[in-house]
């Protein structure tokens, strides 16, 4: 039996990343270069060049370095990080001697942001309540991303609605029944989670 070797690869660790160009871990991919010779063998110390060669033109992609030098493996690593824009595409190839190969990235959006209230139980007129929203991608959090707050709803001890934002006839905030301490949109931080008040 014959085994094909393929001496030039290149693939994403994700094929998928976290669209904001933020340079933390949900928002980019490690890129592998792998040079073998036609014995399989892994071909050491030999520099690699990386290139975008198709990404969005208003809000490119970009590389960490258009260079990597292969390991005793023969593997040579740079990080792709995202643009800005969910469902674009970044194209790399990465080039040696008469070799080049290529891969594909795609920008996705965060996960619906998971919410925490503490206490969560009802509390007495005046106090306040710390409500916290997570983002994540995969099991990364996501860091950077604006995170805007607004009651939407208040109902009273007898669970009629005093208060709905999406009705236009019951839009108007009653007095004495909440609002928001925290300035708005927030930035969520590298812990990919933002916390507000509501008093």
């Amino acid at each position: 039996m014959v085994v094909e070797v393929v001496p030039f690869t290149l693939v994403a660790a994700r094929e998928i990343i976290c669209a904001g160009a933020f340079n933390s871990a949900a928002h980019k991919t490690k890129l592998e270069a792998t040079l073998k010779n036609s014995n399989g063998t892994p071909r050491a110390g030999m520099t690699i060049n990386f290139a975008i060669v198709d990404s969005d033109a208003q809000s490119p992609s970009s590389l960490t370095s258009p260079t990597g030098v292969t390991n005793a493996q023969g593997v040579a690593e740079v990080d792709l990080i995202s643009s800005t824009l969910v469902n674009a595409t970044a194209k790399v190839t990465a080039t040696i001697e008469d070799l080049s190969a290529e891969t594909t990235v795609t920008m996705g959006a965060p996960e619906t942001p998971t919410w925490a209230l503490d206490p969560e139980e009802p509390v007495a007129t005046g106090a306040t309540v710390k409500i916290t929203a997570a983002l994540k991608f995969g099991p990364d959090p996501v860091d950077g991303h604006n995170i805007s707050w607004r009651i939407i709803m208040v109902k009273n001890s007898a669970n009629a609605i005093l208060f709905d934002f999406y009705d236009s006839t019951n839009d108007d905030m009653p007095a004495g029944y909440g609002s928001i301490a925290a300035a708005t949109p927030g930035e969520a931080p590298l812990g990919g989670s933002i916390s507000s008040f509501v008093k």
